[in-house]
């Protein structure tokens, strides 16, 4: 997860990213970019953007001990991985955070570090679990509801709701 300067230029770099054309030979190497600021700029503020970058890692290749090393060691990696396939954006840099399958076990509790769940289409996007609970002033918020699941779709929803629960008291 990166902040980064609102003069980083990241306009269309959202995508898959892999060093070869047969993605069986690379999977080791995906890299899957996201700029989630390029269609809400509520997720930064004074202009700046958001960059979110996800890698394949097995949960069992992280280590339970010396975890800031190893983390930093990472961090680089990946970051030198970004500059090459986006950009030099690491001159932009305001604030990093890397999360492993172990972070996200230890804030979320999903099993293994999972980032969501796997829907079926019938539970995609707009036939996700409503906002609107049919209970007067419960709201849902999180990855089972709209717009869906990942870290900046469950952030969009706690936004969404927040304005629905601000819009009704004010």
């Amino acid at each position: 997860y990166l902040g980064l300067s609102g003069d980083a230029e990241v306009s269309g770099k959202n995508g898959w990213y892999y060093p070869s054309y047969d993605i069986n030979k690379s999977l080791d190497e995906f890299m899957d970019i996201h700029t989630p600021t390029s269609y809400d700029t509520r997720l930064a503020r004074d202009g700046n953007k958001v960059l979110i970058a996800t890698f394949l890692f097995d949960y069992d290749d992280d280590p339970e001990k010396d975890r800031e090393r190893f983390k930093g060691d990472l961090m680089r990696k990946y970051l030198a991985r970004i500059d090459r396939e986006v950009g030099d954006i690491s001159g932009h840099i305001i604030v990093k955070a890397l999360a492993t399958p172990r972070t996200i076990e230890r804030y979320t509790l999903n099993h293994r570090g999972a980032i969501g769940w796997s829907p079926i289409p019938g539970q995609t996007y707009m036939k996700s679990f409503p906002i609107r609970s049919p209970v007067e002033g419960l709201y849902h918020a999180g990855h089972w509801t709209l717009p869906g699941s990942g870290v900046v779709a469950a952030a969009s929803s706690g936004f969404n709701v927040a304005e629905k629960v601000l819009r009704k008291i004010v």
